[in-house]
């Protein structure tokens, strides 16, 4: 009589769950979306999400490129609830192609601080 080992289950291998990182709490988006010519030629209109509560300086908060050259605005108008900035500079700047935030403290929101992006191409 041969013997016969008896027959032992291969457990399956145990799938282990991967650990999560920290919670980390979701941002509520706030920032520049889009950068825009205005009906005027020395006005740029800004495009933003969040709630905007004031924009400090105008110089510190946008710049505009036209060539080489960057400009800066004389104003900022803005109306609370329309999600629009308009700025009016000292100059035609119905050409300009690029845009930047030379200082996001500028933008004050309630949210928090400014997001980026914080430079892009004006529309």
């Amino acid at each position: 009589m041969i013997e016969q080992t008896p027959f032992i289950p291969v457990k399956p291998p145990r799938r282990r769950k991967r650990r999560a990182g920290p919670y980390v709490e979701p941002q509520t988006p706030r920032g520049i979306v889009s950068v825009a010519h205005g009906a005027v030629a020395n006005e740029i209109v800004v495009s933003f999400v969040g709630t905007l509560l004031a924009i400090g300086e105008a110089q510190g908060a946008l710049a505009v490129m036209i060539g080489e050259t960057e400009y800066l605005p004389d104003d900022a108008i803005y109306t609370f609830g329309q999600q629009t900035a308009t700025f009016a500079f000292a100059v035609d700047v119905s050409t300009a192609t690029t845009w930047s935030v030379p200082d996001a403290v500028a933008w004050e929101f309630a949210e928090g601080p400014m997001l980026p992006p914080f430079s892009g191409s004006v529309e």
